[in-house]
């Protein structure tokens, strides 16, 4: 699909708009950024779909990125919307924390690995063989404190969705499966199925393989986006993909809507990501 950026300017613009400090107990304080769409109507009956996307820092702007790039994420949204391509929604970008490894970690799949595995993954990427993941009272800053405040401000409508990269493409998924009756869908772009980063193991995916398979029912009417690029770290996930794909088309579950994509040359990294983010973003909201 061409995307032509910068096109069919609107009367009123998009907007970035600060959320503020968020304090949930037990987690690092963050803040969190709400992009609305060109000609945002707080009064709208129909209200906006949302998007939760984590890694709030690296999605709009430089500045504020951790490595100096940018998913261009506002751009890419004004052009889909602009072009009609997909319906106006608002995006909150979550800032992630020196704990976004710990965070970002689903808690169940992790605790099915052996001990011999979690001690390594401790050590090496917790950087401490006593701590445990966060990712429940992660998801509960989500849903019980992120989202109640934000469809409070702002008008939405039913429809939330999960969205992130490597780290955050896992807890996407884990947060669709945890919260089936309040998201309706997950992009997971460039999931890091080894979870440790020192070596290729399946050891992980297999625990979340049995995780899916033990309720394939929370996916019913879902969307649910994957895809992986084929340089730099990504390079390690085409036969984890590659199973995960066939374990759902083995479930054929009811009314789920998947897509899984392969980004020959693409790296493990903003730039790359930034290239091809129209097509989760259209996936989710057209």
């Amino acid at each position: 699909m061409l995307l032509i950026l910068g096109c069919n300017t609107p009367n009123n613009p998009s907007q970035l708009v600060a959320l503020g400090s968020l304090h949930f107990e037990g987690l690092i304080d963050r803040e969190a950024i709400v992009y609305l769409p060109p000609n945002y109507d707080s009064n709208s009956i129909e209200g906006y779909p949302v998007i939760y996307a984590h890694d709030g820092q690296n999605l709009f702007n430089k500045a504020t990125s951790n490595f100096n790039k940018e998913w261009r994420m506002d751009e890419v949204l004004d052009s889909l919307i602009g072009q009609k391509v997909i319906s106006p929604a608002i995006v909150v970008g979550l800032y992630s924390t020196a704990e976004r490894t710990i965070e970002y970690t689903p808690e169940k799949p992790f605790n099915l690995l052996n001990d011999s595995f979690k001690n390594y993954y401790q050590e090496v990427r917790f950087l401490d063989k006593n701590a445990s993941p966060k990712s429940a009272a992660y998801l509960s800053l989500i849903t019980k404190k992120l989202k109640p405040k934000i469809d409070s401000l702002y008008a939405t409508n039913e429809y939330a969705y999960l969205f992130g990269s490597s780290m955050g493409g896992l807890i996407s998924l884990y947060g669709l499966m945890e919260y089936p009756d309040i998201f309706s869908g997950a992009a997971c772009i460039s999931n890091h199925w080894p979870l440790t980063t020192h070596k290729n193991s399946n050891a992980f995916r297999k625990k979340y393989e049995k995780l899916i398979t033990s309720k394939p029912k929370v996916f019913e009417g879902k969307k649910l986006y994957f895809d992986y690029g084929t340089e730099t770290l990504d390079s390690m996930y085409q036969n984890h993909q590659l199973a995960i794909d066939s374990l759902f088309q083995s479930l054929s579950v009811k009314g789920l809507n998947y897509k899984s994509l392969k980004f020959d040359g693409a790296a493990h990294e903003e730039n790359s990501w930034a290239k091809r983010v129209h097509q989760p973003l259209t996936f989710l909201l057209k």
